[in-house]
């Protein structure tokens, strides 16, 4: 960790009345004079050898320190650069095991590739060498994801893609470079879909306001939220705020139609 102390931690949101919150934790700790990292120390995208699960951690994780750090600092700050940082070997390593790890991972995708059958049969670091120099000759595309359909409680059915294993591995990289620099603008209230945050922590402060005087409690859901969005306003939304320089194509590509199987 740095020597700064400057971490960021891990949308449903709980909102209560008679008190007001600062922005995010990034804006917090700038208010607070933490002291964030030089613009002269950036982060290493070298890898001279295949770094283990323990060196590839470490190495994550000052990357994403970094990063939190300077968008906390700075919200109009540009990245333009992050492009490179999802093709560090360490990054693709902490994203195989993110997908490795997940309870999807014996499913395959259309070219019926699991973790398992990578790891017998192709060898986690060939296929991460490969993913890594698709990506950094920008010859990388993604697959249709392989759509089943769920039943929901109701008696619908919901649409489900499963994408590749290599789609997957890429996508856990890109969040793993961007879910630091947009944990910045996040308020301290909001609890869903974030790093070390959960539903039962957004329980658990309710509970512990209600005990305050506190009398009210507000829900609201959104019917079929993502269903309804434009993924391609979303996009150009995450696009302006970033500025990651490459990563376009990298966000539209996934929403290719999907292939039914």
């Amino acid at each position: 960790m740095p020597a700064e102390g400057c971490r960021w931690g891990g949308v449903a949101v709980v909102l209560r009345g008679r008190e007001s919150r600062p922005h995010g934790e990034g804006r917090q700790r700038k208010e607070q004079e933490v002291t964030v990292m030089s613009e002269d120390a950036p982060v290493n995208t070298g890898a001279a050898m295949p770094p283990g699960e323990g060196q590839a951690k470490v190495a994550v994780r000052r990357i994403q320190n970094k990063l939190h750090c300077w968008a906390g600092a700075d919200r109009a700050r540009r990245f333009d650069d992050l492009y490179n940082l999802v093709c560090v070997q360490s990054v693709l390593t902490m994203a195989w095991e993110r997908v490795a790890g997940n309870r999807g991972a014996r499913t395959a995708g259309v070219d019926q590739a699991s973790v398992a059958w990578i790891e017998s049969r192709y060898g986690v670091q060939t296929f991460l060498h490969e993913v890594r120099d698709r990506l950094r000759s920008r010859t990388f595309v993604p697959t249709p994801v392989r759509q089943v359909m769920i039943p929901k409680a109701s008696g619908k059915l919901r649409a489900l893609g499963i994408p590749t294993v290599t789609d997957r591995v890429v996508q856990a990289a890109l969040t793993i470079v961007l879910e630091p620099i947009f944990e910045a603008d996040f308020q301290s209230v909001s609890y869903g879909f974030r790093p070390n945050r959960r539903a039962q922590d957004a329980i658990a402060e309710i509970h512990h306001f209600t005990t305050k005087s506190y009398e009210w409690v507000l829900e609201a859901d959104i019917e079929a939220c993502l269903d309804a969005c434009s993924y391609c306003f979303l996009s150009d939304c995450y696009a302006s705020n970033s500025a990651c320089g490459g990563f376009g194509g990298s966000i539209r590509s996934p929403l290719r139609r999907p292939v039914r199987r």
